[in-house]
């Protein structure tokens, strides 16, 4: 049981770093609306929907993922984490880095924190005002 929504977005990362579908189905609600949207528009709605989704992105293999410019916003018994992902594809011969803006939702449920929606889309390399290295600003 995830008792913090730091914990369950860590669990998260964590089994996209090691392909785990166990450790990634365990952060998610298994409510009928919980709601999964992968870059360039994979759409997964619902527990098992997403589960099936994991199951193909993982059979690639880990994911080389880590986080930048988090930022939280806490109402009652909902958290929105808005964070910059720096994904590496170790696959490709070049190593491609690519960078996704993504919006995770937790809620506490009876059995703690779970996830309810991840919104990941591509980070716009050619904006002048992405940098991954800074801390998110508010732009309106």
């Amino acid at each position: 049981m995830f008792t913090t929504p730091h914990e369950v977005q860590a669990a998260f990362y964590q089994a996209m770093r090691q392909a785990d579908l166990h450790l990634m189905m365990s952060v998610w609600a298994t409510d009928d609306d919980t709601l999964c949207i992968h870059p360039g528009g994979m759409h997964a709605l619902g527990f098992h929907a997403i589960q099936s989704a994991w199951q193909q992105i993982f059979a690639a293999g880990p994911i080389q993922v880590r986080t930048l410019s988090e930022g939280l916003t806490l109402q009652g018994t909902t958290t929105v984490h808005s964070v910059i992902e720096e994904i590496t594809l170790v696959a490709h011969p070049e190593h491609q880095t690519h960078y996704c803006y993504a919006t995770n939702i937790f809620q506490r449920t009876a059995q703690g924190w779970k996830m309810v929606l991840h919104h990941a889309s591509h980070a716009p390399m050619h904006d002048p005002l992405f940098d991954p290295s800074e801390p998110a600003h508010t732009l309106h």
